[in-house]
């Protein structure tokens, strides 16, 4: 069997092909985009997601592939972005069509020794700055695009769990009344969507949580996890979508053990906390002990 890092980077390019899958990212777009609230699934995957979405993917020597170039941003001071997904979506309004750039993240990481937020909003705003050149030049700032990047987290803190919680621009009159034009300002937002372990039955979650919950979080056979993305959500699966779900299962064995042998050390970490509270050590030696930067561990804090 090959190492753990080899599983779960497999694991993560199987899910970011996956993803691209247009239902699948309907059902993300119904859900999370304003826009796209009450549109038919099947339409918002046949009418409205523009063109093929660009993947990265992720090869098993750790080296970073990108399949095109505009799924990557550079800029002289601020580096390299790769994006794990990113389309363009048209967006039915009152006054036209309207594109939309959107941006998905598979992030099975939720704790990094930083709030996953503050990424996406510069995720964010680096799809807006990436628009100067191939969308609008000079000054022409009207022609910017509404952008999306939205964060799927299969395994988020506790409070996270079974949410979905969106992040954005709004108009807050401090002095007197004004009204710009909600276009001209909503212009960025940012969604985390957290999965985790299945509520009780009598606690509805959105469908959406239900059908990742489905690909990414629920120990069951690849025949399972297809039947139920095709009956239950109608989602249609490729011959290598179905591939790619078997690899996720195949996989999913090494990643269980890499989970056991991280649930072995939860009771060391809890009592490293409670010595951590009670002041008998210092966070840096908490942190050493367990194996983890400062960061890391101040984030179980």
């Amino acid at each position: 069997m090959a190492n753990t890092k080899t599983n779960r980077q497999a694991y993560d390019e199987a899910c970011r092909k996956i993803l691209v899958n247009k239902w699948i990212l309907a059902w993300l777009l119904q859900a999370c985009a304003i826009e796209f609230k009450n549109l038919a699934i099947n339409d918002i995957a046949q009418k409205y997601i523009d063109g093929t979405p660009e993947i990265c993917q992720v090869k098993v020597n750790d080296t970073l592939e990108v399949e095109t170039l505009a799924n990557e941003d550079k800029s002289v001071n601020e580096g390299t972005i790769v994006y794990d997904i990113k389309f363009k979506a048209m967006a039915p309004t009152i006054i036209g069509e309207v594109q939309l750039i959107v941006n998905v993240e598979a992030q099975n990481k939720f704790s990094e020794g930083y709030p996953l937020i503050k990424r996406g909003i510069y995720y964010g705003c680096r799809l807006i700055s990436a628009q100067h050149g191939p969308i609008f030049v000079k000054s022409n700032y009207e022609k910017i695009q509404k952008v999306y990047s939205i964060w799927i987290c299969p395994r988020p803190n506790p409070q996270y769990r079974n949410t979905i919680t969106e992040y954005k621009f709004m108009e807050n009159n401090i002095h007197g009344t004004v009204h710009e034009e909600e276009q001209n300002y909503d212009l960025i937002s940012v969604v985390i969507i957290g999965l985790g372990k299945k509520r009780k039955k009598d606690i509805k979650t959105l469908p959406v949580i239900d059908l990742l919950r489905t690909i990414f979080v629920d120990k069951i056979s690849q025949y399972e996890r297809t039947s139920i993305l095709k009956n239950n959500y109608n989602v249609q699966l490729t011959v290598e979508d179905e591939k790619e779900l078997e690899t996720m299962c195949n996989l999913s064995e090494g990643l269980i053990e890499e989970g056991i042998s991280i649930g072995e050390k939860t009771g060391a970490e809890k009592l490293l906390i409670e010595l951590v509270k009670d002041k008998i050590i210092s966070i840096a030696e908490a942190a050493k002990r367990a194996g983890m930067t400062e960061a890391q561990f101040s984030s179980m804090l």
